[in-house]
This record gives C-alpha cells, structure tokens and sequence, in this order.
C-alpha cells in the first residue's frame, strides 16, 4: 500500500505552470485513484492534517487543490464523496473534516479582509477556496445522497461561522449553488448567519443576500 507521505507529494510537488502538470498524467493518476475510498482516506487526513502542506509553495497547493476539487479535474475526486462502493462513514469522515482544513489552513493563507468574488488580482489558492464547495463534493443521486447533503450542509454552517472573511464566503457560495437543490435549508442557514453577523465588510453581507436568493455565480 502506498504512503500518506507519497500521495500528498503525487498531489502537490510538481512545478506550476500551464498546462498543469496533471493535463498530460493519465497513467499515474490511475494509479493512484485506482482504491477510492483510500482516496477518501487520503483526503481526510489532508484536511486533518494541513501541516503536512508545509513544504509546498502556496502556488503548489493552490494547483494541487484544483487538481483534487475541480470540476475539470482528470481524477474526479469531487464525485467520490457520493460515490456509494466508498463506506458512507468514510465519505461522512472526509467531509467533517473540511471545517478544521478551512479553519487551521485556509483562515490562515487567504487573509484579504474582502471577498474575492469579481477581483482581478486573486490567486489560485484564493479562488480554489472560493470554489470548493462550487466544485466538490458533486451532487449526484443517489441511496444516501440526502446523509451526504446534510453533512455537507453541517459543514458549510460550521465554516461559515469562522471568523474569517475567506472562508465565510466559501461557505455562502456553496449555500448559494445547494439553493436550487434545498431552498428552505439554505435559507434557514443563511438567515441564522446574518443575524449572527457581526464584523462583515458590507461586501460580505451584499454576498449573504444573494446567495439567500440563490443567485450567487
């Protein structure tokens, strides 16, 4: 079996440039995704564990996330958390886990005191925090689908309430997209977030608004 260790560098050690490095790895990116709930695994520990980002340049992980979550991503790891030949407990487990990644990494990286949302000069690390719950987990029908919405839910509401500007408007994002899908949920979460709110940047609460409309983009 192969090593925590070695998968977070097949993820993130590689140069930054374009076309990302995973654009042209089919074969070794089948090798390592060929055990999906080790996959799963993996990303847990990464959410639990952001230190073992350390030796990584922001940009490396900022691409090595888009690698992980994108919607493009040659991996399609965003579909394995409703993927049901995973143990519902080890997709539960992945997922509880994103508000300690976002409080313990994100907060501490993505630091503009404003959303990024329309601004020109974010980076790929800012914009794949703003994307993550846009992106990953994918909805897709399903025996336990509804468990796995519900956890995601919990842990948009979770992030939601950290004190950081990043990741609140993480999380509202996300809100906004499950809207269409759960509109009585999202707003009651929303809702229970703007009363609650209390040093957003006026940009943040125009944000909040939109997405308790469902019309975040």
């Amino acid at each position: 079996m192969e090593r925590f260790e070695d998968w977070v560098r097949f993820v993130f050690d590689h140069p930054v440039h374009e076309p990302e490095w995973y654009r042209d790895a089919d074969s070794e990116i089948e090798r390592w995704g060929v055990d999906p709930a080790l996959t799963v695994g993996w990303m847990t520990q990464l959410f639990r564990q952001p230190s073992s980002l350390a030796p990584f340049s922001r940009e490396q992980v900022g691409q090595g996330l888009w690698f992980l979550l994108g919607d493009g991503s040659p991996g399609g790891f965003g579909r394995l958390i409703y993927d049901p030949a995973v143990e519902l407990e080890v997709r539960l487990a992945c997922i509880r886990e994103t508000p300690s990644f976002f409080a313990k990494y994100v907060a501490v990286q993505c630091t503009r005191p404003v959303p990024i949302y329309r601004a020109r000069d974010s980076d790929d690390l800012e914009l794949i925090c703003f994307m993550w719950w846009d992106l990953w987990p994918q909805h897709e029908p399903g025996p336990d689908s509804e468990t796995v919405d519900s956890a995601v839910c919990d842990a948009l509401m979770a992030i939601a309430t950290l004190p950081s500007v990043a990741c609140v408007e993480s999380a509202l994002h996300g809100l906004g997209h499950r809207h269409a899908r759960d509109a009585q949920r999202t707003q009651k979460i929303i809702s229970s977030l703007l009363r609650q709110a209390k040093d957003w940047p006026i940009e943040l609460m125009q944000y909040a608004e939109a997405a308790l409309r469902g019309t975040v983009q």
